[in-house]
């Protein structure tokens, strides 16, 4: 419903605190004055409580046995959660809110049904009328009971007596009284008014009747203004002069990204025939949703297309100077329109056993994952299970299951029941996982991108009725992911193993080591030789690869920028091979200032030592190798070579190493 900004009084279903306990115990004993104790026989007699059948069985696996007697009895004994309410109005023709009832919305529970005074419960048959922007449906049930339908009122009277009706809060219908104090028009244009009361309403009121005080139904209530204790209720006439067998949509819906502050917001307005059962409708609604939703990202995007990186000025400053990233972060645009690449401000970690890690942090509506495979998990079995890498995540702790005032931590969701690729703008093969919550009708949503040490992925958790929104956020967050490949070299050889999940510009790429022999890394840019003599490596040495963005030509590529190799366990003692591209006029100054140093071989790229705390270093333009086998670097990038070593190492052996090291460097490209 988009007309007010009200709150819908639809029922949550799972109380979570003593505090709701106690007002819903004093909301069953408040009482209307004025309706006798047959009519309010009566009022109960034709009204319902709209509810769904609890789920069966839960896949989730807990710390500890679920501590469910914290619970009240009435919610921890009842198969069915509630939802609102829903009433009578003819021979087989019942009224609620088109929001209680769900059609069209994604859900992992049933059909929503309907649960008399005495407990029966009824299945719903058709839907009959239906408007979104209304907020109102009316339907008929398969085996109705006999009910005394109530009487309407399309006429009430201003600062009469009135009484809301509904299934307050899930424990039962109540009936309580105020005053009809105004109308008030809808949002949106003022198409129509809402009828305002000061009766109590509360979570599970939406649907019920609003009566007067002899009895007839005036209104529908709908919701309950957020700064005020005012209640907003549909006229009824609205709901008998609308046109049987159609249901209209008419919302106006707002699309909005996590990567820049703009939004998109257009009317979805279509009509379609009744009468239809509710997997019909909301087969129908569904498709028409995913299509508008997929409208309005498109016209976002092309609205934006000029200012989203890689292109325009806010892109220029990311591009000229590439950034060392050791966790994995989405690029986003600033206040002033410039991208960048921020590191969290603060990263969680947990300990997943066997030389493992899991690290974590807040991005936006999501959380950012570093995660490491154990050393007891062969690679292929790690990146095609799903149920483990759920379950590594699950010790974050970020999960858990509040029972009342208790939280109880999730350690296992079991294997994703959806597992399948999505491939970004720039070729990288993520695995688009979820998995069900079905106690609160919620999913766990993962992109998880393979790497060298286990995954960098992007994970949230989102309502089910949302999921197809929070796929599209999440997918349009990897075209801007920003992150670096790590590992030993061992991971790097199993994870080079698995073709199939590769990075298209890792296609290409080989990797061979021999523990003892040389190590060859050769990309489409760059093919570097590391000898013994350069470098003393095994297979638990780390090579870091980093991967950024740069301008190739007319077009911005996902390449390599940089690689760096280390002894194991010397952090101290290593080699880097680094592209630099050339700064245009938006770059940061200290970048230009750079490029300069770079172009002219001054220091530190002049091939003479210095040291730097308890390292010695060694840096020089790579260019030598290469300009003797007929390569030269282009006008727009230039490579640089870096030796480091503990500061026992004299001089010349630094310089050694870098000429060993220049004498097997190719560059690629020109």
């Amino acid at each position: 419903m988009t007309s007010i900004a009200g709150v819908r009084l639809g029922r949550c279903l799972f109380p979570s605190s003593i505090a709701v306990l106690a007002f819903v115990s004093w909301s069953v004993a408040a009482t209307a004055e004025g309706l006798d104790a047959l009519a309010q026989a009566r009022v109960r007699e034709a009204t319902f409580e709209v509810v769904v059948a609890k789920p069966e069985k839960d896949p989730l696996i807990y710390e500890k046995p679920l501590p469910l007697e914290l619970l009240p009895y009435s919610v921890r004994t009842d198969k069915y959660n509630s939802l609102g309410t829903a009433f009578a109005i003819g021979e087989n023709r019942f009224v609620t809110a088109a929001h209680v009832l769900q059609v069209g919305t994604r859900t992992q529970f049933g059909v929503p049904l309907l649960r008399t005074s005495n407990g029966r419960v009824l299945a719903i048959d058709r839907i009959i009328k239906y408007s979104s922007a209304k907020d109102f449906v009316v339907f008929s049930l398969q085996r109705p009971d006999k009910v005394a339908a109530f009487r309407t009122e399309t006429k009430p009277k201003l600062d009469a007596r009135v009484y809301a009706v509904g299934n307050a809060l899930g424990d039962g219908i109540v009936v309580r009284d105020g005053v009809y104090t105004s109308e008030t028009p809808e949002d949106r244009d003022g198409r129509w008014k809402w009828l305002r009361f000061s009766a109590a309403a509360s979570p599970g009121n939406s649907g019920g009747p609003l009566l007067d005080e002899t009895g007839k139904v005036i209104g529908m209530i709908a919701m309950k203004s957020p700064n005020e204790n005012l209640n907003y209720a549909l006229p009824i006439a609205h709901i008998l002069d609308a046109p049987d067998n159609v249901a209209l949509v008419d919302d106006r819906r707002t699309f909005s990204t996590p990567l820049f502050d703009a939004t998109e917001t257009q009317t979805l307005k279509f009509d379609t025939p009744l009468p239809k059962t509710i997997p019909e409708l909301a087969a129908i609604f569904a498709a028409r949703n995913d299509t508008f939703r997929n409208q309005l990202s498109q016209a976002l995007l092309k609205k934006e297309y000029e200012a989203t990186f890689p292109r325009g000025d806010g892109s220029k400053q990311l591009l000229s100077a590439p950034r060392v990233m050791t966790f994995p972060v989405v690029l986003t645009r600033t206040g002033n329109g410039v991208w960048d690449a921020r590191a969290p401000e603060k990263i969680g970690n947990a300990i997943l056993g066997k030389d493992a890690r899991l690290y974590f942090a807040i991005q936006g509506p999501a959380v950012m994952v570093r995660m490491q495979r154990p050393t007891d998990t062969l690679a292929e079995q790690f990146y095609g299970d799903s149920k483990q890498f759920m379950d590594l995540f699950l010790k974050s702790g970020a999960f858990n299951r509040a029972i009342g005032p208790e939280k109880v931590r999730v350690t296992s969701m079991g294997a994703a029941v959806e597992d399948i690729a999505h491939v970004d703008s720039y070729g990288r093969k993520w695995r688009q996982r979820v998995w069900n919550v079905p106690y609160d009708d919620t999913v766990m949503v993962a992109l998880a991108l393979p790497s060298p040490e286990g995954y960098f992925a992007i994970v949230r958790q989102t309502r089910t009725a949302a999921l197809p929104e929070a796929l599209a956020g999440m997918r349009a967050m990897t075209d801007f992911a920003y992150l670096t490949y790590q590992g030993t070299l061992q991971q790097w050889q199993d994870f080079l193993a698995q073709k199939a999940l590769l990075p298209d510009v890792f296609v290409n790429l080989d990797l061979n080591y021999h523990p003892g022999g040389n190590l060859q890394f050769r990309s489409n840019r760059l093919d570097l030789t590391v000898s013994p003599a350069a470098l003393q490596l095994s297979l638990g040495s780390t090579l870091v690869v980093l991967m950024t963005y740069y301008r190739d030509g007319g077009h911005v590529v996902w390449d390599v920028s940089s690689l760096l190799v280390d002894e194991e366990r010397n952090a101290r003692s290593y080699i880097n091979v680094s592209r630099y591209p050339k700064p245009d006029d938006a770059a940061l100054p200290e970048t230009k200032a750079s490029w300069s140093r770079l172009t002219t071989a001054a220091r530190p790229y002049d091939a003479r030592p210095y040291t730097d705390n308890d390292r010695i270093l060694i840096r020089d333009i790579a260019n030598t190798a290469s300009a003797k086998k007929g390569r030269y670097q282009g006008e727009n990038f230039r490579y640089t070579v870096t030796c480091s070593a503990e500061n026992k190492q004299s001089p010349s052996a630094m310089k050694k190493r870098l000429a060993s090291l220049q004498k097997t460097l190719q560059i690629l490209e020109h």
